[in-house]
């Protein structure tokens, strides 16, 4: 299947405690034995916030994107031009200006938005909060190639400490 033409043009969004955020769609993964799933031509222009307060297991993580917050699937001609801001305590944080976590190819991506990740980690050897911290001006992590792609504004991660241990 394909997710085509999806556009937001939003002032901006909010959400918390999930953990897949984006500007047009948080998590897309491919339909059942289809291998030829993709994400194209979708666009976003507004301001894409979110703030994940998830528990802090070792396998807890938060994605954020300005279109899409975790990708499995193609991503082509897809562009961000508002900004995306993760504010987290999970054990993996990944935010980009277009997708926070993409596991297939990507072709064709423009991001003309900040990113910024505040990224909280904790002080307690016992706690899982904050081990990895991903941020990119296009993809925050790729498992695969990104080609064609673009991006024209800052990328900030921001790395605050807190005393868990009481």
């Amino acid at each position: 299947g394909t997710f085509a033409n999806g556009g937001t043009n939003n002032a901006g969004a909010g959400n918390s405690g999930a953990s897949s955020f984006g500007g047009v769609v948080g998590q897309i993964g491919p339909m059942a034995s289809d291998d030829n799933s993709a994400m194209t031509n979708c666009h976003n222009t507004g301001a894409v916030k979110f703030q994940s307060w998830m528990a802090a297991t070792s396998g807890s993580a938060s994605y954020l994107g300005g279109v899409a917050g975790y990708s499995n699937v193609k991503m082509t001609n897809c562009s961000n031009s508002g900004k995306a801001f993760l504010e987290s305590k999970s054990a993996y944080v990944n935010a980009g200006g277009v997708v926070g976590y993409c596991a297939q190819a990507m072709d064709n991506l423009s991001n003309n938005g900040e990113t910024e990740i505040q990224f909280i980690r904790s002080t307690a050897a016992s706690q899982q909060i904050g081990k990895q911290a991903y941020a990119g001006g296009v993809a925050g992590y790729s498992k695969t190639s990104l080609t064609n792609s673009t991006n024209g504004k800052s990328v900030k991660i921001t790395l605050t400490t807190e005393d868990t241990s009481a």
